[in-house]
């Protein structure tokens, strides 16, 4: 797949009650194939490397797999919690994942996709995630 996409994602996370929000600005892909639609990019984490984000969206669930400095495959359902693992260099952690939005939508070229949800470590509640992404075709 060609980079065919520019891909906006504005991150808030809440833990503790402290808010944080940082924005990324990727080039990526974005293929459709009948009800799915994939998106991929990669970012560079400072100091960690290189990391690979591959996102499929169905009709109500969405799929993150993530493959570098931290691996994981979270799968984000609204109103559903799934158990996943963070892949480290420490170690597994186990994560709970509680989808409280999922929404995508497109117009005209470009696609908006919305995650809030929140994450548990070892079953203790441990943050808030907010994630705003706005593709758009080149």
């Amino acid at each position: 797949m060609d980079n065919n996409v520019f891909i906006k994602l504005t991150a808030t996370e809440i833990i503790d009650g402290q808010e944080e929000t940082f924005e990324i600005n990727v080039h990526g892909q974005l293929e459709k194939k009948n009800e799915i639609t994939k998106i991929c990019y990669s970012e560079d984490l400072e100091g960690l490397g290189i990391e690979e984000t591959e996102i499929t969206i169905d009709k109500d669930s969405v799929l993150i797999f993530r493959k570098g400095a931290l691996n994981c495959e979270m799968l984000i359902r609204q109103g559903e919690r799934n158990t996943t693992f963070y892949d480290t260099s420490l170690g597994k952690l186990t994560i709970g994942i509680y989808g409280k939005k999922v929404s995508f939508s497109e117009d005209n070229g470009k696609f908006h996709l919305i995650l809030s949800y929140s994450l548990d470590f070892n079953n203790d509640y441990f943050s808030e995630k907010h994630l705003d992404f706005i593709i758009e075709e080149k």
